[in-house]
């Protein structure tokens, strides 16, 4: 069967789906019955952390190996609240994936780049969505347009007089802003637009960027004024910090550049662009004040405990690195073993007496268990970080500041940066950066 977006209808015992045609290979149906495999990590972590998660898959067809990207999604009925609604959504719309599927080619007949659909699959149990998986090509030689443009600036900030650094930048914003203006023109509205919706790649010296986070796009016949507004407010939130005024103009002018239609009505849509960043301004900046008080508690000096199962050569780094930065703080490492049930209650009360009630102002769980936890909560501290997760009683009752990690959470070191993070800070190269 020859449909839904030139695909090849497939089935497997508990999957279904399509998948593009110079793909439906039995390598491929091999690669299905053991893809949940891939979004398990030694510590088995990964599909209890997010709702959602992001996997580079080897696929070797005619003796090429071809590297794909996996978005595993399981929607979060019982997450952070409590979505009871949920169940009867995902039986009449369609899942994420093939959300994505659909607009990825949808957007490629109006030659806006995304990376090329390959397949989606649905695994449902009793006509309700349980898990999705997305599957597009791998982007070699791809950053991130945030992680780009940080970096970018940086160098700048060191060289401000490098040309070529500065013709660089300029070409990136031109392309950012000529890219969210087609995609405008062609009447799609992203709904969560920012440059780390945006994927960065130079291939022999041609800058191609691509859209990525697809599934929240949604197509109008003739798109509304405050819809447009509303992702140029979000896109303007994402750089303010990144771009100078004469390069958020630049933006602009490539913007309207390539949505040529509302150049008369340029005035009309700025204005609106404005009316539309106050509350995400508000929004954020309640984020900005909380980061900007977690990081004077650690300045004037806190005890802090970091809780995990296992001690790894990343993690000694950080904490070196964190003490180096912040000398009046002190920076601790517990580790909690959990080998079995009745080693963790003859070590529980062990673990009781080093965290004493409140002998700690900060305690981040880099574990996530559900010991770990409990141990996060007994501490009294102040400040209770831990990751948010599936499990309703650790998300509300055990931690009082939740850390969503990002899809790409697979990755285990930006896992365990994600609460610094959190607390406005950044650590890249042995190097400390607040923000």
């Amino acid at each position: 069967m020859y449909s839904m977006c030139n695909g090849f209808k497939v089935k497997t015992k508990h999957l279904k789906g399509y998948v593009k045609k110079d793909y439906q290979t039995p390598e491929l149906e091999a690669m299905l019955d053991q893809i949940d495999c891939w979004f398990i990590t030694g510590d088995e972590r990964s599909d209890h952390l997010r709702e959602v998660s992001v996997a580079k898959l080897p696929l070797t067809m005619n003796g090429t190996t071809h590297y794909l990207s996996v978005k595993y999604t399981k929607p979060m009925y019982l997450g952070v609240k409590i979505h009871p609604g949920k169940f009867l959504r995902y039986i009449v719309r369609l899942s994420k994936a093939e959300q994505s599927w659909r607009i990825a080619h949808m957007l490629l007949k109006n030659s806006i780049p995304v990376p090329a659909p390959v397949a989606f699959f649905n695994q449902r149990f009793l006509g309700i969505l349980w898990k999705c998986y997305y599957i597009a090509e791998y982007l070699k030689n791809a950053q991130n347009l945030n992680d780009y443009l940080i970096e970018l600036t940086r160098n700048l900030l060191a060289e401000p007089d490098n040309h070529s650094l500065n013709l660089t930048k300029k070409k990136v914003i031109e392309e950012t802003g000529a890219l969210i203006g087609k995609l405008h023109c062609n009447g799609y509205r992203h709904g969560d637009l920012g440059i780390g919706n945006l994927m960065i790649s130079w291939n022999d010296s041609i800058l191609r960027l691509y859209l990525v986070d697809i599934e929240t796009i949604t197509h109008h016949n003739h798109l509304p004024e405050k819809d447009m507004a509303y992702d140029l407010a979000c896109l303007y939130h994402s750089v303010c910090n990144i771009l100078t005024g004469a390069e958020l103009r630049c933006l602009i002018r490539a913007y309207f550049k390539a949505n040529p239609p509302w150049i008369p009505h340029k005035k009309r849509l700025l204005r609106e662009i404005q009316k539309q960043f106050i509350p995400i301004q508000q929004k954020y900046s309640k984020i900005e004040e909380r980061k900007a008080q977690n990081l004077e508690r650690l300045r004037r000096g806190k005890r802090v405990l970091f809780i995990d199962s296992a001690k790894e050569e990343g993690m000694t780094e950080i904490i070196d690195n964190l003490k180096k930065k912040f000398p009046l703080s002190e920076f601790t490492l517990l580790i909690v073993k959990e080998d079995d049930l009745f080693s963790q209650l003859c070590n529980l009360f062990s673990y009781l007496k080093e965290i004493k009630q409140g002998a700690y102002g900060i305690v981040i769980d880099w574990r996530g268990s559900l010991l770990t936890a409990l141990l996060t909560s007994l501490s009294g501290a102040e400040l209770r970080m831990g990751y948010r997760s599936r499990n309703f009683v650790k998300n509300k009752v055990f931690y009082n500041f939740l850390v969503r990690v990002h899809s790409w959470s697979m990755d285990r070191r930006i896992r365990l940066l994600a609460p610094l993070k959190a607390l406005g800070i950044q650590i890249s190269n042995n190097n400390i950066f607040i923000h």
